[in-house]
């Protein structure tokens, strides 16, 4: 009776796996109605096997077809912090230039999607060379949010950078953090008075957030 328990328990793994595996195919289809009936079915499905299709995504983000990749960081972005298993590889992503740098933007997407378990390895990519990859690590830790509060000192540096991109990016996100990033206010203040208007904007957006007593004062409220 054992033997067969053993045995059934292994069938049944074998075909979540290839369950898996074929609804994993079907995300990064080149088939546009394949792509989206997949992403419903993939809506349907528990914790668990959400961790079996990110392995199999896994695979798809190393493919050489901008397309496939793109497809799969969608994917492991509507599987969110169950998709945990994948940060790294998402991470390494984040300077994928493909298809116009569309490819990392869909990492950038699905990392802000990740939860808590991906704010430190974001963190470490704000110490990138690449400004583009700073960039999108900060646009990713503001999408986490308040639970993003641990990178509110890299952000801030990063919010007084002088790629503009990455000011940009960063402004944004300790606003998104919210009364957690106060001690942001300061710099905030000053990116009032910068002459970029998207950054002016970003920055009152954020102290509105921040909302505490010296984030409305800085915008004379």
């Amino acid at each position: 009776m054992k033997n067969m328990i053993c045995g059934l328990t292994a069938l049944l793994l074998a075909a979540g796996t290839c369950r898996a595996a074929d609804l994993g195919a079907r995300l990064v289809s080149a088939d546009e109605d394949t792509r989206s009936a997949a992403m419903s079915e993939l809506g349907e499905q528990g914790d668990a096997a959400k961790a079996k299709l990110t392995l199999s995504l896994m695979q798809s983000l190393k493919s050489k077809d901008d397309g496939v990749r793109y497809a799969a960081a969608q994917a492991l972005g509507e599987i969110g912090p169950a998709g945990k298993a994948a940060i790294p590889a998402l991470v390494k992503m984040l300077n994928d230039r493909g298809m116009d740098g569309n490819v990392a933007m869909g990492a950038t997407d699905a990392l802000g999607r990740m939860g808590p378990a991906a704010v430190t390895p974001l963190m470490g990519a704000l110490k990138s060379k690449d400004n583009e990859v700073r960039a999108n690590a900060a646009s990713s830790l503001g999408d986490i949010g308040p639970a993003a509060k641990a990178a509110v000192p890299e952000l801030i540096a990063c919010a007084k950078d002088k790629y503009m991109g990455l000011r940009q990016a960063a402004t944004r996100a300790l606003g998104k953090i919210g009364p957690d990033a106060k001690a942001a206010v300061p710099a905030l203040a000053a990116n009032l008075n910068d002459k970029d208007e998207l950054l002016k904007s970003h920055a009152a957006e954020a102290l509105e957030r921040i909302g505490t007593p010296e984030a409305l004062k800085a915008l004379g409220k």
